[in-house]
């Protein structure tokens, strides 16, 4: 080691550090020890991997083999219970197809569309509530946009 790493701060005693460094040394060979297979990624943290191990030796613990295999069995037959409650789902037989639900959605904006013109027309322009449908109005309108009637 070099001289600065043996130099101790001020805040932290020769007996903090030491034990510092025996849970760093402890630590790391714990994880030696109980090194998994599957864990090949250099993302996990060490901190993860070590919780994962404590939960599953915390479940582990008192029970006996037979008693894991019926959990892991238990586990398996819920997965694949739920795949075929997401198969039945694709199935579906709907009341209205969507075509007809599209269709219904387009009249009631049309619908809605030619009541506000009779309101805004004949209730707050005063003028008959019928006109506003009638094709006459409409070309009136465009020749006033377009400048053509004085």
């Amino acid at each position: 080691m070099s001289e600065k790493e043996n130099q101790i701060p001020n805040n932290k005693t020769s007996e903090n550090v030491k034990k510092e460094n025996a849970m760093k040394k402890k630590a790391d060979k714990d994880l030696s020890n109980h090194s998994d297979k599957n864990t090949h990624s250099p993302k996990v943290s060490k901190e993860t991997e070590i919780s994962k191990k404590e939960k599953v030796e915390n479940q582990s613990k008192g029970k006996k083999r037979s008693e894991l295999k019926k959990e892991k069995q238990k586990h398996s037959d819920e997965e694949e219970s739920r795949a075929e409650r997401k198969r039945e789902r694709k199935g579906r037989i709907r009341m209205f197809p969507i075509w007809v639900r599209l269709l219904l959605v387009i009249l009631l904006l049309g619908g809605s569309l030619i009541i506000g013109l009779m309101v805004g027309f004949g209730v707050v322009g005063g003028h008959e509530p019928l006109d506003a449908i009638r094709p006459e109005t409409w070309y009136h309108i465009l020749d006033l946009m377009r400048g053509e009637v004085e």
